[in-house]
Formats: structure tokens, C-alpha cells, sequence
């Protein structure tokens, strides 16, 4: 059995986190007040985390609510709303 390095190991952490976002982002979200992790949201838009991320620091993204000090989530509300100020008016 060979052993896997720090970076193998890291690479398969981060397969199975974004195979986790994306079958909780494929929930019907019903709940306006359900939190979504970043990750989730990412998914639902189709792009990367760190994307997500530096739009909600430049000011570009959903508001978020703190959720610990290292941790933010987005309510479905707060993602709705977004997406609905992001549409193009025709």
C-alpha cells in the first residue's frame, strides 16, 4: 500500500468538499432563513469559492452573517435578492 502525500491528501479533501456543496446545493431551498455555507452558494452560481468571496469583499456579493470568527453563511433570502439585483433590465 503506498502512502499518499500531503498534497494527494489535500486534493482528495477538497474533491469531497466540493461533491458535499454540490449535493447540498441541489436542495430546493423553501426556507427564506436557511443559512447556506459559501461553498453552497458558490455551487449554486457556478463558481468557484474564492470567486464568491472576493465579490462579497469588494462589496459585489449577498450579504452574509457571521456565522464564528474563521466561518460565514448566506441566508437563501440574502441570495435571492442578490441574484435578483444582479438581472439585467430589458
Amino acid at each position: 500500500m503506498t502512502r499518499l502525500t500531503d498534497r494527494e491528501l489535500a486534493k482528495r479533501r477538497d474533491g469531497r468538499r466540493v461533491a458535499q456543496a454540490a449535493r447540498a446545493a441541489s436542495v430546493n431551498y423553501q426556507n427564506a432563513l436557511q443559512v447556506m455555507t459559501v461553498h453552497q452558494t458558490a455551487t449554486l452560481d457556478n463558481i468557484s469559492p474564492v470567486t464568491l468571496l472576493r465579490m462579497i469583499r469588494a462589496g459585489k456579493g449577498p450579504r452574509t452573517i457571521r456565522l464564528s470568527t474563521r466561518r460565514i453563511g448566506i441566508r437563501v433570502c440574502d441570495y435571492q435578492a442578490w441574484q435578483e439585483s444582479r438581472m439585467r433590465e430589458e
